[in-house]
């Protein structure tokens, strides 16, 4: 409905105006009538109303000054003017101020009415465009931020507060920067829906609202893939503490609504900065923040806190190796099996480490990628742009869901694969090979032993393996063994002649002769390299 005020000294002329139609069936509610032009400015202030319907004589403000004053204080509002005969010329002064029609006393029904339609049309358009506008402006701003936020902008472009308020209409002022983001994850048993994802919509309408009272501003936009409510706050720093609390009170907020039967709240609140250049960092503490929801929790407020992980490898080389050769050789049962033990082992041993779980996931996926790069198979992004990947994984909720989506990525990865090549019975040959030899490179391995292991002449085994790997069978062992020994010697702890005997070679000279021989420099050398 578009609320309407009737304007006009006369009393029994308003009561004629509203009676005249049927109001409500064209859309319009009549929501209060004044008898001169002061109280009908102050009822214009107070309501704002669509359309206002007055005479152009009456007490002070008249008509046209009433308009005037309108259109000074920017309310947007439609006139329709109604007056006598003899005032007509008098009326046509109020077209300056952009009046919309003008009407004769006695008002005529079906005039009245074919004017209220084409009033009622022109409002609704002007408001379309209004919102088609404000919504452009607002995909705008959340490019510009997004690119802020992900370091991809001109850094060569000054960034200002000043830029930012006369683009966007924004009241940014000196103070603190803060992110931070609100994770919406699905109860269990539940499925994504329209009515889900409106309901979080306005939930962020609801954050605004509740934030804008102690901040300068605060943007707040949804990014619906990740179903994330990104809010940037800006504030006074004698306000910090403040917002804080209120931020934390958008939890009891959200238990008061719907949102909870259907979804979990994790609110991950990141650092404080004071440069708006500098609001990547706010947003990526924010972000590591909702990502300890995997090892804290749920359904609370995650303060970001620096954890100083090292960025370093947290897969043991053993542990790494027997990864690599189940995905090279597509070992599904293997692989599964791996992966709940790793989880098991390095979630136990590194129990005050909240990242530990998507460390140790990021560097399982890595390894999937590296073995499918090596196959050469895929023309596509889908495993040569790995960032997609990574955000299903930041994406996952608990360590259940972590391992769940790595396994469907190696599920993927044997598909596609199988799809390309086709595993015939030559494939599963060498599979078995490879696998004897992942268990076994540190004994002797001959390969008349493995023919007899499979059952084969060693002259056809030999041509076979040459065949489907493009390796000699002994190269390929060398091979193995010496990546194997490339991990080791990363750490200071082991010595060449130990690093020798824990890869299959007694005789350390003849195992340096060999890696030499590979890698360009001998052992030591290598070694050196990472000390």
């Amino acid at each position: 409905m578009l609320n309407v005020v009737i304007v006009d000294d006369e009393e029994w002329i308003c009561k004629l105006i509203r009676n005249i139609l049927d109001w409500n069936n064209l859309g319009f509610n009549i929501i209060a009538e004044a008898h001169d032009g002061m109280a009908a400015l102050e009822l214009i202030k107070k309501h704002k109303p669509q359309l206002v319907i007055t005479d152009i004589l009456m007490p002070e403000p008249n008509g046209i000054s009433l308009i005037k004053q309108t259109r000074e204080l920017e309310i947007k509002t439609e006139f329709i003017i109604i007056s006598g005969y003899s005032e007509f010329e008098y009326a046509r002064s109020a077209l300056k101020y952009d009046v919309f029609g003008y009407l004769l006393k006695p008002l005529d029904n079906s005039e009245l009415t074919e004017m209220l339609v084409n009033v009622r049309e022109k409002i609704r358009n002007d408001n379309l465009i209004k919102m088609k506008t404000e919504y452009s402006n607002t995909l705008l701003l959340e490019k510009q931020i997004a690119d802020m936020l992900s370091k991809t902008y001109d850094e060569e472009k000054e960034v200002t507060l000043k830029t930012y308020n006369d683009e966007y209409g924004l009241a940014l002022k000196e103070g603190l920067f803060q992110v931070a983001l609100l994770q919406f994850d699905l109860i269990e048993g539940k499925t994504w829906n329209a009515a889900i994802q409106a309901d979080i919509r306005k939930f962020a309408v609801t954050v605004k609202e509740s934030l804008k009272s102690i901040c300068y501003e605060t943007i707040v936009y949804l990014k619906e893939k990740m179903n994330t409510v990104v809010c940037i706050m800006n504030y006074g720093i004698p306000a910090e503490k403040q917002v804080l609390n209120d931020v934390k009170s958008l939890l009891d907020i959200y238990k008061q609504n719907g949102l909870y039967k259907n979804l979990y709240l994790t609110i991950g609140i990141g650092i404080c900065i004071d440069n708006i250049a500098e609001l990547n960092d706010a947003y990526f503490s924010a972000l590591n923040a909702i990502k300890a929801r995997i090892k804290l929790g749920k359904d609370k407020l995650i303060r970001f806190l620096d954890p100083e992980i090292a960025l370093k490898q947290i897969v043991s080389i053993e542990d790494e190796k027997k990864l690599q050769f189940s995905i090279d050789i597509f070992d599904k049962k293997g692989f599964d099996s791996l992966l709940n033990d790793l989880f098991n082992k390095y979630m136990a041993s590194a129990a005050d480490n909240t990242f530990i779980a998507l460390k140790l996931a990021y560097e399982i996926v890595n390894l999937i990628i590296s073995e499918v790069r090596k196959k050469d198979i895929y023309s596509g992004k889908e495993f040569t742009d790995s960032y997609e990947m990574f955000q299903t994984l930041d994406a996952c909720s608990t360590e259940s869901e972590l391992i769940h989506c790595i396994n469907k990525i190696f599920d993927n990865y044997i598909k596609k694969y199988e799809n390309y090549r086709g595993v015939n019975s030559g494939n599963r040959l060498i599979n078995t090979i490879k696998n004897y030899i992942a268990e076994n490179y540190k004994k002797d391995i001959s390969l008349n032993d493995v023919a007899k292991l499979v059952c084969l002449n060693p002259n056809y085994l030999s041509a076979l393996f040459k065949k489907e790997t493009g390796e000699n069978f002994s190269d390929y062992i060398t091979s193995y063994r010496i990546s194997i020994a490339k991990g080791y010697l990363k750490d200071v702890k082991y010595k060449v002649v130990d690093v020798s005997a824990l890869v299959g070679y007694k005789d350390s000279r003849y195992f340096s002769k060999l890696f030499k021989k590979n890698v360009g420099v001998c052992p030591t050398d290598y070694q050196n390299m990472y000390l």
